[in-house]
């Protein structure tokens, strides 16, 4: 159920269904983890009998501040996404490749820069309108799909720090580890390299290395306009990220479960929030859990799975010294409705201590949001949304009364 986005601003995060990434990896990830527990992502009919599989997607949300932050507005974003993937084994008969491209065209306005003035930002990959290459390259798998490289364009997005949080609207409950790297993902990529080692059936280790002076704001950058600046990530242009993962079928009371444990190091020079030595570096942990704590029948998709993230980076030289979030997804709550998954979620951002002391920021921004999915189709799915902003605009010192927000979204997939 991946979905290869033909170039991507935006991530609606849909997850794997197993631990190993496909080669159309997607910025498409809704929930990541096992077969038994998949929610939220339009179905497309598979042309796997095809070596060459093109797809379309349309992505689009109308979100309005009803109260607090900056002003009361609404605002439209969207996203056409086309993409292709490539079985190269059924093409040419090489075994175990198989490339991918990726791009998109992003339109409309930013809620939060108009209205709500938050730091996290209401909406996933909230950027500048713009027209750009995402993804590109190839992938080889070997030792019977134990091992598996990727090379080209990518973002981290599509390999690393995933979890069920991508269901929801909110940006702080997609990438990145605490924001923090400067590991591309959401709209932008750049070249890089991904290997993953499956050591064990429900065990897997993910290294991946890529350019860092991807800006990510394509439409704007003059040296960048549609993400083909391309260059190899050496020395300190390099980040560099690892993940080692754990997600057994059967796993706590007897149900699929995912545990994740990760650092990144950015190679970069970074400065001083206090205007002391610059840092030769930056870095940082992330942890994920998720668990189905109950299913309305064995390998029954319909239940409720709940999950929780945690990011850390060094208070010297960050904006924010740690993030959490945490909550819960329940698919078929009601009957007749299999496919419909509600989903309630909070996130956390602590403002770092030198940061406040530099600036006058606020100690914290928080957010909560709400949200249901209706599955219309296979190839529709229609959002219901809405999320309250605590503190919005805190960690960039601007004090403003808490935020509603209402939203409504929908997903095309073809």
């Amino acid at each position: 159920m991946a979905i290869l986005l033909l170039g991507v601003c935006h991530a609606d995060l849909i997850g794997e269904t197993t631990p190993t990434p496909k080669p159309d990896a997607t910025l498409t990830r809704l929930v990541e983890g096992n077969k038994r527990f998949v929610a939220g992502s339009p179905n497309r009919t598979s042309l796997s009998a095809q070596p060459w599989e093109p797809h379309l997607d349309y992505i689009n949300t109308w979100m309005g501040d009803v109260s607090g932050g900056m002003g009361q507005g609404a605002t439209y974003k969207g996203h056409l996404i086309l993409s292709i993937k490539g079985n190269l084994d059924q093409a040419i008969g090489w075994k175990g490749a198989s490339v991918f491209a990726s791009g998109i065209n992003t339109h409309g306005d930013s809620l939060s820069g108009r209205f709500v003035g938050d730091s996290l930002g209401t909406r996933k990959d909230d950027e500048n309108p713009c027209t750009h290459l995402f993804e590109f390259g190839l992938e080889q798998s070997m030792f019977s799909e134990r091992v598996a490289f990727k090379l080209g364009q990518l973002a981290a997005t599509s390999d690393f720090f995933q979890s069920a949080s991508g269901f929801f609207t909110h940006n702080s409950l997609n990438w990145g580890p605490n924001g923090q790297s400067s590991a591309p993902g959401g709209p932008d990529s750049s070249i890089g390299a991904r290997l993953q080692i499956q050591f064990a059936p429900s065990a897997y280790v993910k290294i991946g290395v890529y350019d860092n002076s991807t800006s990510g704001d394509f439409g704007h950058d003059e040296n960048d306009k549609h993400g083909t600046k391309w260059a190899v990530p050496l020395g300190d242009r390099a980040v560099s990220l690892v993940e080692i993962g754990y997600t057994p079928d059967r796993g706590f009371l007897n149900n699929p479960s995912v545990f994740k444990v990760g650092a990144w190091r950015d190679q970069a020079t970074h400065a001083d929030n206090l205007g002391g030595p610059a840092h030769g570096g930056n870095w940082g942990l992330f942890l994920v859990a998720e668990q189905v704590v109950w299913t309305e029948k064995a390998d029954s998709k319909e239940g409720i799975r709940i999950f929780g993230r945690f990011a850390y980076a060094p208070e010297d030289r960050n904006q924010l010294n740690w993030q959490f979030n945490a909550g819960m997804l329940y698919t078929g709550l009601f009957p007749g409705r299999g496919a419909d998954v509600m989903g309630i979620a909070f996130t956390h951002a602590a403002t770092s201590a030198s940061w406040r002391t530099a600036t006058g920021a606020g100690a914290n921004e928080e957010a909560i949001e709400l949200k249901y999915q209706f599955a219309l189709a296979r190839w529709w799915h229609l959002d219901l949304f809405s999320q309250y902003v605590i503190n919005p605009g805190s960690p960039d010192a601007r004090h403003l009364d808490n935020a509603v927000v209402l939203g409504i979204g929908s997903h095309l997939a073809f």
